[in-house]
């Protein structure tokens, strides 16, 4: 049963779905001209280290469920 064993299963719907325009960017030249503005207006960036950290325990989680067949990874545990 899929829906058993994956929490966010996707389902149908009726009605209007609004879609964001988000602006095509390449993310990593993004955080570097946020963090080069941070720099030269002497102010705290976005992200920080912790942000960067979360990502990496994030990854590290998803590689790790991949090893085990997708299960599921509690990254409060995994910290």
């Amino acid at each position: 049963d899929p829906k058993a064993d994956t929490p966010m299963y996707p389902t149908i719907r009726t009605g209007h779905a609004f879609v964001p325009q988000i602006k095509q960017e390449e993310p990593l030249g993004r955080q570097l001209k946020e963090f080069f503005a941070a720099i030269r207006e002497r102010r705290a960036p976005e992200t920080d280290g912790q942000a960067g950290l979360r990502v990496v325990r994030i990854l590290e989680a998803g590689m790790e469920s991949l090893k085990q067949d997708g299960r599921f990874i509690d990254l409060n545990r995994a910290a």
